[in-house]
């Protein structure tokens, strides 16, 4: 029950803001800000084997919903990553849509 209202509240306009997500220079950036039909949070980190294998398959779903009103969003929450490693990994990889900084995992 706690859980549904959760999300529930998520959707509200105001609450998004306070996601406490940085872009790779430090300013807060709101993934719920722009009008989307659907937001795709991938929680990602550098060093995960699992998440470097999902890349193509990542690749594969934003060419598929693009167009489509489908945001994709990767979410580093290891405060310990430095955003210079957080871009090489997304160029690296070729992983779709915007790379955000958690560090306080809001």
């Amino acid at each position: 029950m706690l859980l549904s209202a959760l999300c529930w509240l998520a959707c509200l306009p105001g609450y998004a803001a306070a996601t406490g997500a940085l872009d790779l220079t430090g300013r807060p950036v709101d993934p719920f800000a722009n009008p989307a039909k659907v937001r795709v949070l991938v929680f990602v980190r550098t060093d995960c084997p699992i998440t470097n294998r999902y890349a193509p398959e990542l690749k594969r779903l934003a060419a598929e919903f693009a167009g489509r009103g489908v945001e994709f969003w990767l979410v580093y929450a290891d405060a310990s990553e430095k955003p210079t490693a957080i871009q090489s990994h997304v160029n690296e990889y070729g992983f779709p849509g915007k790379p955000v900084r958690d560090p306080d995992h809001v």
